[in-house]
């Protein structure tokens, strides 16, 4: 349960809030120093799974000041995986970064964009649904979404 203190910020978080991972999983073949923004290149074995990311997904972000949304956008770009977090009603989208792909798992960082800094995403699919968290600092938050194009 988060102090009355803390719930203040974490309700601005459902403003701004865009997601990121600091989870370490193997990169899809992806160099051992990848730059800062940094997407996931495909290894010829993977090229399925990457293909299958394709697209838009929702995410629904639950929060102690209560729910936020928005889109998860991939998109393969020769061989290699890029993502995009977009918030419901706001501004342009923030770029995924240190995207990295474990069969089933999904793992990137982006910039909140105001005063929660980096954010981590871990994501779990199944088939066209997926569940993980949003690392807010020390602080875990469920997420849940699923795929919404083909």
């Amino acid at each position: 349960m988060l102090s009355k203190s803390l719930a203040r910020p974490f309700a601005l978080v459902t403003l701004m809030l865009m997601p990121l991972a600091a989870c370490a999983q193997r990169p899809v073949g992806v160099p051992a120093s990848p730059p800062a923004t940094a997407s996931a290149p495909a290894a010829a074995s993977t090229s399925a799974t990457l293909d299958s990311l394709a697209g838009r997904w929702s995410y629904a972000l639950d929060t102690p000041g209560g729910g936020s949304g928005g889109y998860y956008v991939f998109r393969v770009d020769g061989d290699t995986l890029r993502g995009e977090v977009r918030r419901e009603l706001a501004g342009p989208g923030r770029p995924m970064e240190s995207l990295r792909v474990d069969g089933a798992t999904v793992t990137f960082e982006y910039a909140s964009g105001g005063t929660y800094g980096r954010l981590a995403v871990a994501l779990t699919r199944m088939g066209r649904a997926f569940t993980g968290t949003l690392v807010v600092g020390e602080t875990s938050l469920p997420l849940t979404g699923a795929r919404l194009d083909d």
